[in-house]
């Protein structure tokens, strides 16, 4: 592990909020799910913006704004410079929504589960980013049983990802 790497980890360490379960807007998830059935050939990925109640260590989605000119193919989405800023912008205009605090993607027909590249470069970037409360949220459009939907985040404790409950809300 690099030295940078390291120091990543200590400052994703000292920010790390709990977070056990996770509330999203039913219509926000329609959309991004409607958008992964649409583009299924390939992964799409969204930033998700709401709140964190930290009294009842919940996090909650309001609103989804899908990144669909990432380059990437079926099994993986990169998110480039230009991508990153044109979302930034967006976000700035949007962010009387709440805070960022998920990020969303789709795995088109390979299930929910949680990947290394997933953790390494999702999740934890976002606690990073999103000053320590982020969720990732897993969407599988061509899933043989129907779609199928996973929340993660990060445990403070054990630093380990891990799968937490969610529901939706009107």
């Amino acid at each position: 592990m690099s030295s940078t790497q390291i120091q990543r980890e200590v400052k994703l360490i000292e920010l790390l909020k709990p977070i056990n379960s996770v509330e999203i807007k039913a219509n926000e998830l329609f959309g991004f799910i409607e958008l992964a059935i649409k583009y299924a050939a390939r992964e799409i990925i969204g930033i998700g913006i709401g709140i964190y109640d930290s009294e009842n260590k919940n996090a909650k989605i309001t609103s989804i704004y899908p990144v669909l000119d990432a380059p990437g193919n079926k099994s993986r989405v990169v998110l480039d410079f230009a991508t990153h800023e044109r979302l930034d912008e967006t976000l700035n205009f949007w962010r009387n929504d709440g805070e960022e605090i998920a990020v969303l993607h789709s795995h088109p027909g390979f299930g929910c589960f949680s990947s290394a590249i997933d953790e390494a470069h999702g999740i934890r970037m976002a606690a990073l980013l999103f000053g320590g409360i982020a969720v990732m949220i897993i969407v599988d459009p061509l899933h043989n049983e129907g779609i199928k939907i996973a929340a993660y985040s990060i445990d403070p404790a054990t630093k380990a990802v891990r799968q937490i409950p969610f529901r939706l809300v009107p």
